[in-house]
């Protein structure tokens, strides 16, 4: 079976920033063919628990803490990179101690991180008739850096590793980005060839 997701990003919340931005943001799955609505379930589960455990490592490690404190310092791009090596070794350990499967916790540690780093955090994953994945951005950077996630291939290379080790399937992701002032902003197609653009796959694509 080959699976296609959707990756769309959503104004959220009425929940606003400094800027009057609004910061949550919802990243909605959506397979084709369907996944049946255990298989869904399980999915939008073990993400939601991975979450749960670096959410709890946040609060209660002190050097996870202490990383966290110094990225609010003027610290060097360089400094910043090694403060996400180190948030990634930390949240590994700390999923691969939890029980979380490795072709989970090596993909999510890796996002994780990234995202702690540029201020933006896990909220809650859950089956709506798709996996919808909310994150929480901090500034309106983040809420920039949570798209450029997207059309990079970066998210969709985590949740491609992530959903193909739980389903045991051969991934295929289409990915597209929405807002409620721009609509459908672009579009990717990932495979296990790589990365690729199809303009007449956007164009036909009716957001439901």
């Amino acid at each position: 079976m080959i699976l296609c997701c959707c990756f769309v990003i959503v104004t959220a919340s009425t929940h606003m920033n400094a800027s009057g931005a609004c910061n949550l943001r919802a990243v909605h799955l959506v397979t084709d063919p369907e996944l049946d609505e255990a298989t869904e379930q399980n999915v939008a589960e073990a993400i939601r628990r991975a979450g749960e455990i670096i959410d709890e490592l946040k609060d209660t490690s002190h050097k996870v803490k202490a990383l966290r404190h110094e990225l609010k310092t003027n610290v060097s791009e360089y400094r910043r990179n090694v403060i996400k090596n180190e948030l990634r070794h930390e949240f590994e350990a700390a999923l691969m101690q939890a029980g979380i499967p490795r072709g989970v916790w090596i993909p999510f540690a890796i996002s994780s991180a990234h995202t702690t780093v540029k201020e933006i955090h896990f909220v809650v994953a859950m089956p709506e008739a798709s996996i919808v994945i909310y994150f929480r951005c901090d500034t309106d950077e983040a809420v920039d850096e949570l798209h450029n996630m997207v059309t990079s291939g970066f998210m969709p290379r985590v949740f491609h590793e992530i959903i193909k080790f739980l389903t045991r399937t051969s991934v295929a992701l289409y990915i597209y980005i929405t807002s409620n002032e721009l609509g459908v902003q672009s579009l990717t197609f990932t495979s296990d060839r790589g990365l690729l653009f199809n303009r007449e796959l956007l164009l036909s694509l009716k957001l439901k």
